[in-house]
């Protein structure tokens, strides 16, 4: 973790699909602070992916990426990205051990992503996911109109609710600044 420039959490993605699907989730995202290595506070997101192809079923997934990379954190200061362009991602299991070499890893990805997914569904298609900031979210949580880049680069004079520090409390503990 102490190689992780920004981490996105989705903890429930539900994609359904017959023929054409879609896969919709909201999340939340935070970023390290450059200058003080600090964890900036949280800005709401959401997913939203459309797909065709031969395909069926139901599936809901909690997905965790970290970004390692300033090439995968540029893209989440994008107003909107994709998964499908942009940085490599590397897929791992939550549930798998994998005898990795990280530095190799590190030189070759700028995101990996970790997933548990219950349901079934299978087929072949196209897709594209996008991932948006969640304005609703943020005026929710923070009592102001609030952009995810001020809240992604640290911004101040942002009022950050008391839960929203103890969380960043406890991030700074588990993976303190280097």
């Amino acid at each position: 973790m102490r190689h992780t420039k920004a981490i996105v959490v989705f903890p429930d993605l539900v994609k359904a699909a017959m023929f054409a699907g879609a896969r919709i989730g909201k999340g939340v995202v935070i970023v390290r602070s450059p200058k003080t290595g600090k964890w900036n506070p949280p800005a709401f997101i959401k997913s939203s992916q459309a797909s065709w192809g031969l395909q069926a079923g139901i599936q809901k997934a909690e997905l965790v990426l970290l970004v390692v990379t300033n090439k995968g954190l540029r893209q989440i200061f994008q107003t909107r990205y994709s998964l499908g362009s942009g940085p490599q991602i590397a897929i791992g299991s939550v549930n798998r051990s994998l005898d990795l070499n990280l530095e190799q890893l590190l030189e070759n990805n700028d995101i990996f992503a970790y997933s548990r997914i219950e349901g079934l569904f299978a087929g072949l298609s196209f897709d594209g996911t996008i991932i948006s900031s969640d304005k609703h979210a943020n005026y929710e949580y923070y009592q102001q109109s609030v952009s995810n880049r001020d809240l992604l680069v640290g911004k101040e004079g942002i009022k950050i609710p008391e839960s929203g520090r103890a969380f960043l409390k406890r991030m700074n503990k588990l993976a303190p600044p280097l």
